[in-house]
C-alpha cells in the first residue's frame, strides 16, 4: 500500500517537481502538492504524472486543509511557506500527533535586524511546528543554528536542479563558446540595472568577440529589448519553459547571476551541471556550494557594475584552454548533487521517524 506525503507550498517550481518525481518513482509513495497560484513571469507548466497531485491553495481554507490531512493520513507534512497564517496554526496540533513535519528554509543569514530578533526565539515557534528544517546550504544553516536550532533537527541539500535533464546537455566542445547567458526574471531584485549597465561598460571599453543572451520576463523586458536593438552582440529572448531552454541555452557559454539578493539560486546548479563557468554576485547562496572562486568562475560585489565587469574582462582575456578547463569543472562540481540523493535524503527522514 503506498504511503501519503503531503507538501503545503507556495511557489512550486519545476526543479521540486522533478525531485518529487524520481522520490515516487524511487519509493512507494504518493505526494499531494498544495500550491499557490504561479508566478506571472515564471509560468511554469507540470506535466500530469503517476503519484503527484495538485491542490490549489486559493480554492481552500484552513478547515479544508486540515481536513485533507486527516483524510490522507500522510507520514511526511513538508512545508514552504511561513507567510501562510493557516499553514502555521494547523501545524502545532499535527506535530503533536506525532507526525513527521519538515519545512524548508533557504534565507542566507545576512545578520539583519529581524533575522537577529528572530533569531532570540525563532526556536520557539519552530520547534512547535516542525521535526525537522530542511535547509539548501552553509548560509541557511548558519541562519538556523545563530537561532538555536539543534544541529539534529537540520538537514541540508534542500535544492537541486533537474540534475537528469541538465546534465544530458552537457558536452564537451572543440571550442569554447565566447558568450554570456542570463537566465532568470527580468526584475531589480535579479540585478538586472548592474547586468545592463555592466554590459554597456564593457562594449563601450573596447573590441571584443564575445555575445551576450538574456532570457527571461519582468519589469526590465522593455529595457533589455532596447540593449539589445542597440548592439548586434546582445540578444534577448522571453520566458521558456524548462525542457526548451536547456536546448536554447546546451552550447555553452559563460553563466552570470547577477543578484542583489538571492536566498539560493537553482539555475546555478543547473548550468554548472551543463558546463558553464559561473560569475556569481555576493548575494547568491549557492555560491558556496557550486563555485570556487578562480577554479570555475568568479563572484563580484552585488549591486556593483563595475565589478561586474571586471569579470566579464577576466573572462574576456582568458585563453581557450582555461575556459574549456573552467567548464569542465563546474560539470563536475555540479554533479555532486542530483535527484536519487535528494529522493533518498527524505526517504531516509521518513523512516528514522517512523523507527523511532
Amino acid at each position: 500500500m503506498k504511503k501519503n506525503v503531503l507538501v503545503l507550498y507556495t511557489e512550486y517550481a519545476p526543479y521540486l517537481h522533478a525531485c518529487f518525481l524520481k522520490f515516487t518513482r524511487l519509493f512507494n509513495y504518493d505526494v499531494h502538492v498544495v500550491r499557490y497560484p504561479l508566478d506571472k513571469n515564471a509560468p511554469f507548466q507540470f506535466s500530469e504524472a503517476p503519484g503527484i497531485r495538485f491542490y490549489e491553495r486559493r480554492e481552500m481554507d484552513r478547515n479544508a486543509i486540515l481536513d485533507l490531512c486527516r483524510k490522507l493520513d500522510p507520514v511526511c507534512i513538508l512545508v514552504a511557506g511561513w507567510i501562510d497564517r493557516d499553514y502555521n496554526a494547523i501545524l502545532p496540533e499535527l506535530k503533536k500527533e506525532g507526525r513527521l513535519v519538515i519545512t524548508a528554509v533557504d534565507n542566507q543569514w545576512v545578520g539583519s535586524l529581524k533575522q537577529k530578533l528572530f533569531a532570540l526565539g525563532g526556536r520557539f515557534f519552530v520547534q512547535k511546528r516542525y521535526s525537522s528544517v530542511w535547509v539548501p546550504g552553509i548560509f541557511q544553516y548558519e541562519y538556523m543554528r545563530k537561532s538555536g536550532i539543534p544541529s539534529e533537527m537540520v538537514m541540508t541539500g534542500y535544492y537541486c536542479a533537474d540534475s537528469d535533464l541538465y546534465q544530458n546537455q552537457y558536452r564537451q566542445r572543440d571550442r569554447f563558446p565566447k558568450r554570456f547567458i542570463y537566465v532568470g526574471r527580468l526584475l531589480e531584485f535579479k540585478g538586472m540595472a548592474t547586468l545592463i549597465e555592466a554590459i554597456e561598460m564593457t562594449n563601450a571599453s573596447g573590441q571584443h568577440n564575445w555575445e551576450f543572451v538574456i532570457i527571461g520576463s519582468g519589469d526590465y523586458e522593455e529595457k533589455v529589448r532596447a540593449l539589445s536593438q542597440k548592439y548586434s552582440n546582445i540578444t534577448y529572448k522571453p520566458f521558456m519553459q524548462p525542457d526548451e531552454l536547456a536546448r536554447e541555452t546546451a552550447g555553452g557559454g559563460v553563466f552570470v547571476l547577477p543578484s542583489n539578493y538571492e536566498a539560493w539560486g537553482v539555475v546555478v546548479h543547473e548550468y554548472a551541471l551543463m558546463g558553464f563557468p559561473l560569475i556569481l554576485s555576493s548575494m547568491v547562496g549557492a555560491r558556496n556550494q557550486f563555485l570556487s572562486p578562480g577554479y570555475n568562475g568568479f563572484v563580484f560585489k552585488a549591486g556593483d557594475s563595475r565589478s561586474l565587469k571586471s569579470a566579464f574582462d577576466r573572462f574576456i582575456s582568458m585563453d581557450e584552454d582555461s575556459l574549456k578547463a573552467m567548464a569542465q569543472r563546474s560539470h563536475e562540481i555540479g554533479k555532486t548533487l542530483n535527484t536519487e540523493a535528494w529522493a533518498c535524503r527524505l526517504n531516509e527522514r521518513i523512516i528514522s521517524h517512523i523507527n523511532s
